[in-house]
């Protein structure tokens, strides 16, 4: 599992958008699970919420995809495997959810 969190990578240089794009469209096209952090909000001025934008805005990554990537990153919890069992289970109820709303996001972005 890789956590990533484009702008505390921005931030230190590690990623320009110059350079090229966030290496997390690769980590994803190679099947690698990725969970999304914050890093260190307080220094960086990050969020969760900035981080998922920034995935979509900045690095070829779909809404869609945040949503699957909500689902694979239950598996990467230190939870027992009944209990993540159930955040799973919630987890892709709320993604469910989520679909039509995700789906008029990347209509919107297509345009």
């Amino acid at each position: 599992t890789v956590d990533v969190c484009p702008t505390s990578n921005r931030a230190t240089g590690a990623w320009d958008p110059a350079r090229g794009p966030h290496p997390v469209r690769g980590f994803i096209d190679a099947g690698v699970r990725i969970t999304v952090g914050s890093d260190d909000p307080a220094i960086v001025g990050s969020s969760a919420s900035g981080e998922w934008a920034t995935l979509i805005a900045d690095c070829e990554v779909t809404p869609h995809e945040c949503l699957e990537l909500c689902v694979d990153a239950v598996a990467a919890t230190v939870l027992d495997a009944d209990a993540r069992t159930r955040v799973r289970a919630q987890v892709v109820a709320d993604c469910i959810d989520l679909r039509e709303e995700a789906a008029a996001l990347e209509e919107l972005l297509c345009s």
